[in-house]
C-alpha cells in the first residue's frame, strides 16, 4: 500500500520547511500534498523553493477557507490508499515517526491510526 502525506498550511513560514523536509525523508510516504490555505506570508515562496528538490503536489487556495476545507481538498487530490495528515506547525518531526504510525496499517493490525493510538473498527479494540 502507498501513503499520501497531506499538510494544510496557513502562514507557516517558520515551520513549513522543516515539515516538508522531514516528511520527504519517510520511506513510507510516496506522495506529499501541501494545501496552502490562502497564506499571506512567505509560505508559498518556501513551498515553491522546496518543490525544486522534493516532489510535492502543491495546491494554493487564493482565500483562507479553513483547515477542514483544506483537508478535504488534499484528500480529493490524493492518489494513495493510506492518508496521513501532518500538522504544519510541527517544529520537528522525529525520524521514523510517520513510519511507526503507518506500520500497523500496513501489517493489517488495525483499521486506522489516530495520533499514537491504533483503532480496530470491527472489534472496537483500542490500543494506546
Amino acid at each position: 500500500m502507498k501513503t499520501t502525506a497531506i499538510t494544510c498550511v496557513f502562514n507557516e513560514e517558520k515551520t513549513i520547511r522543516n515539515v516538508i523536509e522531514s516528511v520527504s525523508e519517510s520511506l513510507i510516504v510516496d506522495e506529499i500534498i501541501i494545501v496552502n490555505d490562502g497564506s499571506t506570508d512567505n509560505t508559498k515562496k518556501i513551498i515553491e523553493e522546496l518543490k525544486k528538490n522534493i516532489e510535492i503536489t502543491d495546491i494554493h487556495l487564493k482565500k483562507n477557507k479553513g483547515k477542514g476545507y483544506a483537508m478535504a481538498v488534499g484528500v480529493e487530490n490524493a492518489t494513495n490508499e493510506i492518508i496521513v495528515f501532518i500538522d504544519a506547525d510541527q517544529t520537528k518531526i522525529i525520524s521514523g515517526y510517520i513510519d511507526q504510525m503507518i506500520n500497523p496499517l500496513l501489517k493489517k493490525q488495525c483499521d486506522m491510526v489516530l495520533g499514537y493510538s491504533t483503532v480496530n473498527i470491527l472489534s472496537k479494540d483500542v490500543t494506546p
